[in-house]
């Protein structure tokens, strides 16, 4: 049963059009399919990646944030406030200066490494997969023994 879950959850994060799934698309389009593989193959990789840690790791870390809540409170209210400020730098630079036109488009040549560089960087699939977690293991449908949580996890890639 918990198979069939996992194909539907590994479906429905693969359904959202994100910049990976962009990402797949362009270099199908630019390059080649064999391109646009990788980088389907290298997310499918990921997500089960990523949904194994969350299951196997749930516990400790809901334990470990609880006792460091504030700082990372406080750290991401200053991540916040860099980031606004660098925003508003920007728009006023784009107020001011024209950005010239430029011919050449950018391709990357690793499809590979700009999605496993996508994945990381992108803090809504972190928060896909810990919702993930949290929902499975919360409400016990996967035992946290045996090859369960890795079973789950591969049906969730695939």
């Amino acid at each position: 049963m918990y198979l069939l879950a996992g194909l539907i959850i590994g479906f429905v994060a693969a359904i959202p059009i994100g910049p990976i799934n962009v990402y797949a698309i362009s270099q199908t389009l630019k390059r080649d399919f064999t391109h646009g593989l990788l980088v389907g193959i290298t997310s499918a990789l990921l997500d089960f990646v990523y949904c194994f840690a969350a299951l196997t790791g749930m516990r400790q870390l809901i334990m470990q944030l609880q006792a460091l809540a504030l700082h990372f409170k406080g750290l991401g209210s200053l991540i916040l406030i860099v980031f606004a400020i660098r925003l508003l730098m920007q728009a006023r630079k784009a107020n001011i200066e024209k950005p010239a036109a430029q011919d050449e488009s950018i391709t990357h040549h690793k499809p590979v490494l700009a999605t496993v560089l996508m994945y990381i960087t992108n803090p809504s699939l972190y928060a896909f997969w810990i919702g993930v977690g949290s929902m499975v293991t919360a409400h016990t449908f996967i035992a946290q023994k045996g090859f369960d949580p890795l079973l789950f996890s591969l049906a969730c890639g695939i």
